[in-house]
């Protein structure tokens, strides 16, 4: 009989609350949803209802509150008891504008600023708003890249425009060049120093 292994609890820090600003609205959706995931799974779409109201603040709270009393009061509001629905009217009320369109213009012009690592992660949260394929975001994302990375591409033979070459295949090749490219200064300056060092 094999002992039986216990169950791995993880505890979230609670959510913050959503007072009604557009641009924080897909953050708390996220946040308050992988929260009762973890924290209460398998609770009923009331329940998680009523613990999303809770965390509703300033603008939200009153354009919630209104519902609220008219499903006691009145009649049933159809979408007050189902989760699907709720995040529906939910992303109607504060959802932004066009999400598409505003991670477009911020990624066509984006390019390398600092580390590739910093680069690939700005690329990618931009990224995954854009219904691109894989072909036009590798483009995207090469053209923004520093000079520096692309001739090392070059160098090495790596071609962007090669038919099997994914956009994966390109975000790898750009950090392990991006590592390289760090390791080769720390090592300069280590032999900068000891070279000052014995000259006095």
């Amino acid at each position: 009989m094999q002992p039986t292994v216990p169950a791995v609890w993880v505890k979230l820090t609670k959510p913050d609350k959503f007072d009604g600003k557009k641009d924080k609205s897909t953050m708390f959706k996220v946040a308050i949803t992988q929260y009762l995931r973890t924290t209460y799974p398998g609770i009923s779409d009331d329940d998680k209802i009523a613990f999303i109201i809770l965390y509703l603040d300033g603008k939200a709270l009153k354009w919630i509150e209104p519902h609220m009393e008219h499903d006691v009061l009145r009649q049933v509001v159809p979408w007050l008891p189902n989760i699907n629905l709720f995040w529906a009217k939910f992303k109607k009320r504060f959802g932004e504008i066009d999400q598409a369109t505003k991670a477009l213009k911020k990624l066509k012009p984006l390019k390398q600023k600092s580390s590739v690592q910093d680069y690939v992660t700005e690329f990618q949260s931009l990224a995954a708003y854009v219904n691109y394929d894989d072909l036009a975001l590798c483009n995207m994302f090469y053209k923004g890249l520093k000079d520096k990375i692309k001739m090392a591409m070059l160098s090495q033979m790596f071609d962007v425009k090669d038919n099997p070459t994914t956009g994966q295949m390109v975000v790898d090749r750009a950090l392990l060049i991006n590592q390289h490219l760090e390791q080769f200064s720390e090592q300069s300056i280590f032999k900068n120093k000891n070279t000052s060092l014995s000259s006095n």
